[in-house]
């Protein structure tokens, strides 16, 4: 599957984000599958934030129905901050030779607008550990990927 698929997967799972969903993702190898969940999992945190203000604390709360239980990794969210305003989204890897990764989401609210800061982020190496964010970031600028870990194309 080449990456417009996975982008148009992306972009249809955005326009439906305000109803639960039955995502079968496509066969794929299991770090490009790790890569489209962190991806759906922060558009359905987006959605779900403009619906209700904050973000869904838990995977169970977000209410995406797709597997998470694979073999090659383990799946986490943490929401955190004022009013859940900040999530950082985890897949890491179970075996020694995959890398990690991790996707963080800011939501900056104005009376004007809603403007999301994101990045996704995969260890240089294979690691058994996510790229950790800093615990404050700017939203109003790129956020950089933690030592160790670069962007996710």
């Amino acid at each position: 599957m080449n990456r417009v698929s996975v982008g148009f997967l992306l972009t249809t799972f955005l326009g439906l984000g305000g109803c639960q969903l039955n995502i079968q993702a496509p066969n794929l190898d299991s770090e490009t599958q790790a890569q489209f969940y962190i991806q759906a999992i922060a558009q359905g945190q987006q959605a779900y934030y403009k619906a209700n203000g904050n973000f869904a604390s838990s995977l169970d709360t977000l209410a995406l129905n797709f597997d998470l239980e694979t073999p090659d990794y383990r799946y986490n969210l943490v929401s955190e901050g004022k009013n859940n305003h900040r999530t950082i989204i985890t897949a890491t890897a179970k075996t020694d030779n995959l890398p990690s990764y991790a996707g963080l989401l800011v939501m900056n609210t104005t009376s004007e607008s809603l403007d999301a800061v994101a990045n996704f982020c995969q260890t240089t190496e294979p690691s058994k550990t996510a790229p950790v964010f800093p615990d404050t970031v700017s939203t109003d600028s790129i956020v950089d990927c933690p030592p160790g870990s670069i962007p996710v194309q």
